[in-house]
Parts: C-alpha cells; structure tokens; sequence
C-alpha cells in the first residue's frame, strides 16, 4: 500500500489503488464519491453481535465480559485524540481469558464469511455506480488499519470501488491530501462523502473544497448510531425512511443531470434528499433491485 503523506509529509493514510482511473475531459461535472465501510457498505454493528454470540455459545464469554473486552480493547490514538478499537489487543484479552481456547479464538476469524456482513442495497449502488462515467469511487475507512484491511480484503467489495483509503488519523485531512494528490488540476469535480459517524462528519465541515462537496449521513438500522442526529450547514440526514430508500437515495444522486453549474448540481442533491422518490414512482431494474435486496 502507498503511504499518503500530508503537507508537513507525516504518514496519514494508506492507500490501495484497485484499479487505474482517469477522468474523461468533457463538460459534465466529475464526481469523486467517497464512502465509509463501517456500518454503510459493511453491518458492523452486527457483525459485532454475530461475534458476540459466537463467543457465548462456544467459549461461554458473557455478553458483559465481551463488552468490558471491547471497551478494554480501544487504545488511545494520538492523532485524533480519540480512542481506537485495537483487534490484535481484542484477541490477546479474550485468549489471556480462555487460555484453552486459543485456536477456536483465532478460527472464528479466519471462518468468517465476510461477504455475508455487506450491505446489499448498497452493494448494488456500487454495483451500478461502477457502470456510470466520471466518477470515482473512493473507500475511505478509519481504525485499527490491520483490521479494517482484513475484512475488506476478504469480501468482493474491493472490485467495485477505484481505490481504498485507511486511516486512524483525521478524515479531513485525508480527503484534502486525496484530493490535492488526485484532482488538483481537474476542473468541474464535486465530492459527494456518504458517512454515518457523526465525529467523522463534524471532521468534514468546512473542507477546503469550497462549495463543491456535500456530507450525506448515511442511516442504517441495524447501526449503533441509528438515532444519532445532527445537522450541519453542508450535511444532509435522510431520516424517517426505509434503509433501502437511503440507498436509493444515493443511487439517485448520480442520475441527476450533470450537464449544468455545480451551483444547481448541488442544489438538486439537497432537494432529492429532502424530497426523496416514492417506492410507487421507481421506473427502472435498478432502482426495484435496490428497493428489494436483502
């Protein structure tokens, strides 16, 4: 993986090119799309709880021993000042607990089907994302850097964006190092950060990208931070809808026309969001597939 640097040239993120992308030089408006793994493509927090009754039925690690270890496993991160869950910590506590379990420890991960913890509504957002010009594709994920690369590298999720991004430090400036080392000189690009973390969101007000980006607070409702709210001047919460519509929002955010001003590009991304379509208006295979997956 390729360090990225920033301007002072310290290490902020690693970044994992899938495969070559290059803008076409015409006058629509490029899109970088740049979205989380936790708990938008991935279902973290059940996959958390997958885990979680895993180890109770097998090892008999009680639901508030497994918590108490989780929490135990988040370690100081210097960098954002926040603290940042450790997995190499996590099995060392649970192992340092159940000394004779120590290979169905280390199994339950390498057994894991990873694939089956990936959002397919979002999945097929990707999927069809992947088949429109202009636009770049961007996994942004923050944590434990080991960790986060093991359970993408293990899906298919990997084949349908551009490039990886993992970082345990600021979002922000990871986006601004992105973005000056990727698009500096293209003219006519609007970021589009699809995010549930509200801290993470907080991170990208005010990015030095000027009017030509919006945050988008994805909700999922099998997420911890489901009913987390909160309103930025430059983010968006598509609330009180099915999970599904929410992808379909975003879906829909890349068939709007292109051929026109940022200004009234982003305009019509605000008005979608606060207007999203009805189930009963949905015309093409896209959208119903996005409107069924499970």
């Amino acid at each position: 993986m390729e360090k990225i640097l920033n301007f002072n040239k310290d290490v902020i993120a690693y970044y994992d090119k899938v495969r070559d992308f290059q803008f076409k030089s015409n006058s629509e408006i490029k899109l970088w799309l740049i979205i989380d793994f936790d708990d938008v493509i991935n279902e973290t927090t059940t996959f958390c709880k997958h885990l979680q009754d895993l180890f109770y039925k097998d090892i008999g690690l009680a639901k508030e021993d497994f918590d108490k270890i989780y929490k135990d496993s988040k370690l100081l991160n210097n960098k954002t000042g926040r603290r940042i869950f450790n997995f190499n910590r996590f099995i060392t506590l649970i192992k340092q607990k159940f000394p004779a379990k120590e290979k169905f420890i280390e199994d339950v991960f390498k057994d894991t089907n990873y694939n089956e913890f990936i959002d397919q509504a979002v999945k097929r957002v990707l999927q069809d994302i992947k088949k429109i010009e202009n636009v770049r594709t961007t996994i942004l994920t923050y944590g434990d850097i080991d960790y986060q690369k093991r359970r993408i590298d293990n899906t298919d999720i990997k084949n349908l964006v551009d490039d990886i991004v993992y970082t345990d430090d600021s979002k922000r400036k990871v986006i601004e190092s992105l973005f000056d080392k990727f698009h500096h000189n293209i003219e006519n690009i609007f970021t589009i950060i699809v995010e549930d973390n509200l801290e993470h969101i907080g991170d990208c007000e005010d990015l030095s990208l000027g009017e030509n980006y919006l945050v988008i607070q994805f909700h999922n409702p099998q997420s911890k931070r489901y009913f987390e709210k909160g309103l930025l001047e430059k983010s968006f919460i598509s609330e009180e809808i099915l999970h599904n519509q929410a992808a379909l929002n975003i879906y829909n955010i890349f068939k709007i026309n292109r051929e026109q001003s940022i200004k009234k590009y982003r305009r019509e991304i605000i008005n979608l969001l606060n207007n999203p379509l009805d189930y009963n208006d949905l015309e093409s295979d896209v959208e119903k597939n996005i409107r069924k997956a499970k």
